[in-house]
């Protein structure tokens, strides 16, 4: 912002807007855009304990410090923006001319050599601090572990990992509202400017537009990576395991955990407005305490996370009979199972709609709920309760917690029928029968979460991407 005040332009690009620095330029680093750091060190420690020293107990504890990357796609936005690339947004404007309806030119097709600065207005910009911090994960547990007999053991496992550093994007050059209409196409005023239309105006209404018209209009979204983002993870793994005896076998596990936080979107592609929910203004900078206050407002449950998991696999060997006959038909037959189950998934209420005139996406502003009678019925037509949630007012967002409410659950079984069927010498011919889902459960996704869908809101009208109806396969495979 202080390049952008001063009219300081970039030595390598001279003819991009005050304010944007390119690698080759003073005070760049290298190119990359983001100073080395050496001191990322990753240490580890463990323990384990036999208390008793007879080999059939066992306590563990472990710690660690860990780093990660973000996936390649995270700078998608950022490698395509001006000059080497160019993603435009209208809005209000008419198909037969999308261009001329909004008094903007088409500024395609473009190049690199011969940018066209003048026409490409209010390109979308994502820029990542030269020092921002790598994403860390603080790892630890502490578990029990007990044999029982020749072939059981159980355990109790304590698991926790708290990830700070985390990057999520924010939006730093919002649309301005001081007043607006019934509706967002109703005039609204901004900055003592009065537009006709609230959301054909969003980018007149920036901050940079309204503090500088001439510049402003080369700066459309201007968003910036923070890692102000954090995760905190605490889970209860209990475990048995049989090992093959008299022709049985099982295993199962049992996880309860709690996981919240702030926005993370290092494993995947970013895109504009798409983070944390409230901007922060880039000419009236916040406080960093103040900016950590507004970054927890989208503090909530964890996406991946699923408060209950279980899996119990089992398989199980019919004996070998005495008699001739019954042991051609009935024995070395194995029927094998996995039951896997988990809880809803966490589901976030949207707005549908840019209620706040701001700029962010409306599949990231949330609903305001107004009743704690949030669920419906939970049928697929009603799941969630309409009457629960309303959209916020214009220039306001919702009060609604990210990720506060339940999908539904999931379960499934698969079975494996196997034997082996022995011929002359060493060959044989092994025949399997498999059936995934095998009781043909039906598997629900998730609820329609957008306030703005009308009648659709709260009905689940998809099946789980983890689930599929009962699928059978035959084989057959001869061994020699």
């Amino acid at each position: 912002m202080a390049r952008v005040t001063s009219g300081t332009r970039s030595q390598t690009n001279p003819q991009a807007p005050p304010g944007l620095y390119y690698p080759g330029d003073p005070g760049f680093p290298g190119t990359t855009g983001m100073r080395t750091v050496w001191s990322n060190i990753a240490p580890r420690v463990g323990v384990a304990w036999d208390p008793k020293g007879d080999g059939r107990t066992s306590v563990r504890a472990g710690y660690g410090m860990t780093g990660d990357f973000v996936t390649g796609q995270f700078f998608f936005d950022s490698r395509s923006a001006p000059p080497f690339g160019l993603e435009q947004r209208l809005t209000g404007s008419l198909l037969d001319d999308p261009w001329g309806s909004v008094g903007r030119v088409n500024p395609y097709p473009i190049s690199a050599s011969s940018y066209p600065w003048s026409a490409a207005l209010y390109p979308l910009f994502i820029t990542v601090p030269y020092d921002i911090k790598t994403t860390r994960n603080q790892s630890w547990n502490i578990s029990i572990q007990r044999q029982f007999g020749e072939n059981t053991g159980v355990s109790a496992t304590y698991l926790g990992n708290h990830m700070f550093n985390v990057w999520g994007v924010v939006d730093g050059n919002p649309g301005v509202v001081s007043s607006a209409g019934a509706t967002a196409a109703a005039p609204c005023t901004a900055g003592g400017q009065t537009f006709a239309n609230c959301t054909n105006s969003l980018d007149q209404r920036r901050e940079l537009s309204l503090l500088n018209p001439a510049v402003g209009q080369y700066y459309g979204y201007l968003d910036t990576v923070t890692d102000k983002g954090w995760q905190d993870y605490q889970g209860l793994l209990l475990s048995v395991q049989r090992r093959l005896s008299a022709g049985f076998s099982t295993s199962a596990n049992y996880t309860v955990s709690r996981c919240e936080g702030l926005i993370n979107q290092g494993q995947g592609p970013l895109n504009v407005a798409t983070g944390y929910t409230r901007p922060v203004s880039l000419i009236n900078p916040p406080s960093d305490a103040e900016a950590q206050k507004t970054f927890e407002l989208d503090k909530g449950r964890c996406d991946a996370w699923r408060k209950h998991i279980y899996n119990v696999t089992a398989s199980v060997e019919s004996p070998q009979f005495s008699n001739a006959t019954a042991r051609m038909l009935g024995s070395g037959w194995r029927l094998s199972g996995v039951l896997r189950g988990s809880s809803g998934s966490p589901l976030t209420v949207t707005a549908g709609a840019d209620r706040a005139l701001s700029g962010i996406q409306a599949t990231t502003q949330r609903a305001s709920q107004v009743s704690d009678n949030v669920y419906g019925d939970g049928t697929i037509n009603n799941w969630l309760n309409p009457s629960a949630f309303a959209l916020p007012a214009l220039g306001t967002y919702g009060n609604s917690v990210r990720n506060a409410y339940d999908g539904p659950s999931f379960r499934s079984v698969d079975l494996s029928l196997v034997r082996q069927f022995a011929l002359a010498s060493s060959r044989k011919i092994e025949a399997r029968v498999e059936a995934f889902n095998a009781f043909n459960w039906f598997i629900p996704g998730n609820p329609n979460v957008n306030l703005s869908s009308g009648t659709t809101f709260g009905r689940i009208n998809t099946f789980s991407a983890a689930a599929s109806p009962r699928v059978m396969q035959f084989a057959l495979r001869y061994l020699f």
